[in-house]
């Protein structure tokens, strides 16, 4: 049977790991078999047609992600919390979707220069036996003062990372024991920091931004087969834990403000430094501030209050979240560097995929629906009856080929600067996305008097056209109706009518 030519097995394997699916669950939902499923991600075999639409239906990813060649990755020790076999599955996803991370920051990079990376380097060989806790400390320190960060509180962990070269973000990971993972990549050298948003509190959040930093600056060079000993480990670990303590409560300012050891002295600090009462606890546990038998009486008392997994203020303060992808898509947007179906076309994901990992809002990607004012609506030949200070004009007719469609309406700047100069103003169909700052206008010469006031500054009248019918439709849905200028009616000009009675137009 007729299959797919073109299509890369390991783009279904990687999909379908993205997703948490198995093979045997994604056969299941294809209607094939298991090995069926195997043929096609060895490429052994491609799909058939049908089957191909209904992978990409299960999976949501478009039919260009499969046919992308697969890049060689061999990647340094990617951190976890918990590399236990329950957990499996779920880090397998991360990664995948760490790997798409890594697509859309390449993407990004290529039209927006983004902040150079910009972190502390220590000379500890990749050895973690090499690093005593007291060494931790003061390498904890010397990455404060690298920054200019003083002994206070910081104000934003994530914006640190991301205005010194991090790439970070912040999605959910679907693991109870994977609160985050980090990795410094080899192809590009940069810092990648993936945040888990399952248990959404911003001190805990905050804390894995710098339990990851942590293991970013001392474990930069370990091997990934470290990863794989219990004993080692556990002790990167205990070393990532505390850098992040002392990255985040400095010894002698957290000193100076812990006047007493009980629930509500720390409480009370929580709003200042940004952590956790739980955090607090076992800070001033290993700088000896706390006793043991202190901490034991803390913990038992914080569990009568019912605060070992919720505490106060974790409804207050607000999450950290990462700034700086977003705030690149928006660049390219609204500087018209790149279009929404440029950016899709150009990284073959699923729409929502780069909205979550980008920190984008949803559906940001989608193309808008074009909002009209609808104005006023004539039929080819009627008078237009809407005020104005020069005479009414005719309504042109639209001409019903496709290429003239086309050649009218997309008229250069020329050709409306000699359609003004000869007494005719552009016959427009106005709308506005949701998200645009700016109104876009379609349509064709329409014969209106040179005395419309609001169009003397032939400039401001040339500009505010120079884009028409960019977004319009070529197939003559517009031939039976127009829609007169607002400003017209309003007497505003064109960039600063709002409207007051909008609708969706089905082109």
């Amino acid at each position: 049977m007729k299959g797919t030519p073109g299509f890369v097995g390991a783009r279904l394997k990687e999909a379908r790991e993205a997703r948490g699916l198995s093979a045997t669950a994604l056969a299941e939902l294809l209607g094939v078999s298991r090995q069926a499923v195997s043929q096609y991600e060895n490429d052994q075999q491609t799909p058939r047609p049908d089957i191909m639409q209904s992978i990409e239906s299960i999976l949501k990813l478009p039919p260009a992600f499969f046919w992308r060649p697969v890049e060689d990755h061999q990647p340094r020790a990617i951190f976890y919390r918990s590399m236990s076999a329950a957990t499996k599955e779920a880090r397998t996803r991360a990664e995948r979707r760490y790997e798409w991370l890594r697509e859309i920051a390449a993407y990004v990079r290529t039209f927006i220069q983004l902040p150079s990376v910009s972190f502390p380097s220590y000379c500890l060989a990749g050895n973690p036996q090499a690093i005593p806790m007291d060494a931790i400390e003061q390498l904890a320190s010397e990455a404060r003062a690298f920054w200019g960060l003083g002994d206070g509180p910081i104000n934003n962990v994530v914006s640190l990372l991301e205005n010194n070269g991090a790439i970070v973000t912040r999605s959910e990971i679907g693991a109870d024991t994977l609160d985050s993972f980090s990795e410094y990549c080899k192809l590009d050298d940069i810092p990648y920091m993936f945040l888990g948003s399952d248990k959404k509190t911003a001190v805990r959040s905050r804390y894995d931004a710098a339990h990851e930093l942590g293991h970013l600056l001392l474990h930069k060079d370990v091997r990934k087969a470290l990863l794989t000993k219990k004993a080692e480990f556990k002790l990167l670990e205990d070393q990532a834990h505390r850098f992040a303590g002392a990255f985040l409560l400095p010894a002698h300012s957290f000193a100076e403000d812990l006047l007493a050891p009980t629930l509500d002295a720390l409480l009370a600090l929580k709003s200042k430094w940004r952590v956790a009462v739980q955090m607090m606890i076992h800070r001033g546990r290993d700088l000896h501030f706390i006793s043991e038998e202190t901490a034991r009486r803390l913990y038992i008392n914080l569990n009568r209050r019912k605060w070992r997994t919720r505490e106060p203020m974790d409804d207050v303060l607000p999450c950290e979240r990462p700034q700086l992808l977003r705030k690149a898509f928006e660049i390219l947007v609204n500087e018209r560097i790149q279009t929404r179906p440029e950016i899709l076309a150009a990284l073959p994901l699923a729409a929502r995929d780069i909205e979550d990992l980008a920190g984008l809002e949803q559906r940001y990607l989608e193309e808008p629906p074009p909002v009209l004012n609808k104005i006023g609506v004539f039929r080819s030949g009627e008078k237009s009856s809407i005020r104005h200070d020069g005479p009414p004009g005719n309504v042109l007719d639209f001409p019903t080929k496709k290429n003239t469609f086309r050649r009218n309406a997309q008229m250069t700047q020329d050709e409306m600067e000699q359609a003004m100069n000869e007494g005719k103003e552009i016959e427009c169909y106005i709308y506005k996305s949701p998200d645009a700052k700016t109104w876009t206008r379609s349509g064709r010469a329409f014969s209106y008097s040179e005395r419309d006031q609001e169009f003397k500054d032939e400039n401001r009248r040339l500009e505010a056209y120079k884009h028409a019918t960019r977004e319009a439709s070529p197939s003559g849905a517009f031939r039976a109706y127009a829609f007169r200028v607002a400003c017209f009616e309003k007497g505003q000009s064109p960039a600063t009518f709002e409207d007051d009675a909008s609708a969706h137009y089905p082109f």
